[in-house]
């Protein structure tokens, strides 16, 4: 399960597990664990952020897919 408070390498074994990102590669991962991207900074990334860290189309999109229902997930959740 998903925390706001993971580290980023609990949050990589997390994206990891997901069927939605199972076509990410090592390469994405490392690029999350460079930028030490944790679990509430994962939830503000946007495609655009992830392209400037490097990241290839594809996966920046996959995430930041992936983010946005995360965000909604939580907002439900925190009744925001």
């Amino acid at each position: 399960m998903f925390n706001i408070h993971s580290d980023t390498e609990e949050l990589i074994r997390y994206l990891q597990a997901q069927d939605d990102l199972r076509l990410l590669i090592a390469e994405d991962f490392n690029i999350l664990r460079y930028e030490r991207i944790s679990g509430r900074s994962f939830l503000k990334l946007t495609e655009e952020k992830l392209r400037s860290y490097g990241m290839k189309g594809g996966p920046a999109s996959d995430l930041a897919d992936y983010a946005e229902k995360l965000r909604k997930t939580f907002a439900v959740e925190l009744g925001n």
